[in-house]
């Protein structure tokens, strides 16, 4: 099972996201960076487990306030050997998104910023397309036709609770058992409320593929040990 260290950025900074409600991210206390500039951070992750994948939101994309691209462009540079997932929100699903500037980033497409189910088809056939499934509490957000018709999922699914980021309340293990039943032999990511080893392990069990996490990991309730034990089931 992938583990997958997610990076929030906002107004330059990595933000500690808590429970969906974005107006009030503030920049990230972490124990393994002195600060909350996005190389910084990264360095610090890198230098407690090497991650093979990297999950990047763009908040200020998705909220259409702004973007980070300088910001990204470094990270992009500054580590090629990283598989980039990058969420930028609705700037690239109306008229599709760019050539990648890095042949390892993947761009994720979330179901929060569609209009209906078109917009995920004008889209996904980019390489390595991601699909998001976005809650928040047990409010789909999205056309529900996304939801509800599998047949638009691409091969990597994300499940993301978002009141459940950064909360500490565990995975929301009833909607992924759901998705996997749907899910035919597609890759589906958990995404909010992972705090420990047992909830990895809970899911792997599951036959989930990979775990978008922050928290735990900046806050130190998970080794580098467990994540390496999990991470090889």
């Amino acid at each position: 099972m992938k583990i997958i260290p997610v990076v929030d950025l906002k107004n330059s900074l990595v933000v500690h996201a808590r429970r969906g409600d974005r107006g009030h991210y503030r920049p990230i206390g972490s124990r393994l960076s002195a600060s909350a500039k996005p190389l910084d951070v990264i360095a610090g992750l890198l230098g407690f487990y090497p991650f093979k994948e990297i999950y990047i939101a763009d908040l200020d994309a998705i909220t259409t306030q702004g973007q980070n691209d300088e910001e990204i462009r470094e990270i992009l540079l500054h580590h090629p050997d990283l598989e980039v997932w990058l969420d930028q929100g609705p700037r690239h699903i109306i008229d599709g998104p760019p050539p990648p500037p890095a042949p390892r980033l993947r761009n994720i497409f979330a179901s929060e910023s569609m209009n209906d189910c078109h917009d995920f088809r004008r889209v996904s056939s980019s390489r390595g397309s991601i699909l998001s499934l976005d809650f928040i509490g047990d409010k789909f957000l999205g056309p529900e036709g996304l939801l509800e018709d599998e047949s638009w999922w691409p091969n990597t699914v994300i499940v993301m609770s978002l009141s459940l980021v950064g909360s500490g309340m565990g995975p929301d293990f009833g909607r992924l058992d759901s998705i996997l039943e749907r899910a035919g032999n597609r890759n589906i990511v958990a995404a909010g409320g992972v705090r420990h080893q047992l909830d990895l392990k809970l899911l792997a069990e599951r036959g989930i593929s990979g775990v978008l996490m922050a928290t735990a990991i900046h806050e130190g309730t998970i080794t580098s040990e467990e994540l390496q034990a999990v991470s090889e089931r």
